[in-house]
């Protein structure tokens, strides 16, 4: 069966913090697009009522491959700086809230002049149009490069937010941002 993000109301449960009438949203190993689907209860959680079970659904695995990207691989912790490929993208997008809002982290966003404003307005500090700018020049302050010796004013991580590569773009991006410190790369590395 295809398909794992999934959200909707649990019909039966056997496990604790779950039970029937509840809605959920989370990952299920195969079976989504099933009217029905079994998964372990660390695999989901409670549904924000804010959100329909079609934008739940949509933000799962976007959002763990974000969340792991940031926090599990780069380790990026309040007060450092990302530099984020793909910015506007499924993954992207999350990458830079969950960057800025919850790590408070000076978020770089990176993608073409038509997202922008997209992805200033989620709280990116800085955005660089990969087709106007040099992006393996961008990743701090001052135009030195992320890759270089430790300063203060380098990149923590990297956050590449694309699952392919595009000549120019993504190939720039320095693998170890902040000198080889921190590396966080996901889905393309």
């Amino acid at each position: 069966m295809l398909g794992s993000d999934v959200s909707g109301t649990v019909e039966r449960s056997r496990a604790d913090g779950f039970a029937a009438g509840d809605e959920v949203f989370g990952l299920v190993r195969t079976g989504a697009y099933a009217e029905f689907a079994a998964t372990p209860a660390a695999m989901i959680m409670s549904k924000p009522a804010a959100l329909s079970h079609e934008q739940a659904a949509r933000a799962a695995v976007a959002g763990m491959t974000a969340w792991q990207a940031l926090f599990d691989r780069a380790g990026l912790q309040r007060g450092q700086s990302v530099v984020i490929s793909g910015a506007a993208g499924g993954v992207g997008h999350l990458a830079v809230q969950l960057a800025k809002k919850l790590a408070g982290a000076r978020t770089i966003g990176i993608g073409s002049a038509r997202n922008r404003d997209f992805v200033l307005g989620l709280g990116a500090d800085e955005y660089v149009d990969y087709t106007q700018q040099d992006v393996a020049r961008r990743g701090e302050r001052g135009g030195r490069r992320v890759r270089r010796r430790r300063r203060r004013d380098d990149a923590d991580a990297a956050a590449h937010g694309r699952a392919g590569r595009r000549p120019g773009h993504d190939r720039r991006i320095p693998s170890g941002a902040g000198g080889g410190r921190a590396r966080g790369c996901a889905p393309s590395c």
